[in-house]
Parts: C-alpha cells; sequence; structure tokens
C-alpha cells in the first residue's frame, strides 16, 4: 500500500514538474520533490501514529464505543 502510494506520487510529481513550462530548471523540480516527499513522510508518520494508538486501546480490552467515546472529548 505504501509502495503503491510513493508510485502515485512520484508519478504526480513528475507530471506537474515537467507540465508547467517555468519548472524546467532541475533545481525547481529538486525542491518541488524535496517538499512533497516531506509531506508524504508527515502524512504517513500521522497515519502510522494513529494507528498505533487505535491498536493500543483495542489491545487493552476496551470497547471500540468507550475509545470513540474518549477520542470525541479529545477533539
Amino acid at each position: 500500500m505504501i509502495l503503491f502510494v510513493i508510485v502515485i506520487l512520484t508519478i504526480l510529481i513528475y507530471f506537474l514538474a515537467f507540465k508547467n513550462k517555468s519548472l524546467k530548471n532541475k533545481s525547481t523540480i529538486k525542491k518541488y520533490i524535496c517538499i512533497n516527499f516531506r509531506l508524504f513522510i508527515l502524512i504517513t508518520s500521522l497515519f502510522l501514529g494513529f494507528g498505533l494508538i487505535f491498536i493500543i486501546f483495542l489491545s487493552m480490552n476496551e470497547s471500540l464505543d468507550i475509545f470513540l467515546e474518549e477520542f470525541g472529548k479529545v477533539f
């Protein structure tokens, strides 16, 4: 799944970088790829963090309703 997202992101980056005429400069393309890679790492780390929290709460034998109630109080 993560590999699939990486492939789609790289195709999207190259499509956007080469479609725009002002991004023909290689340094601009490198900056664009770095920014998108940082965003990708941030999003995947957030998903992994929420997944770990969810697994920890479920492994503590709490029911899903109690977890969702407590999660709703936080936000």
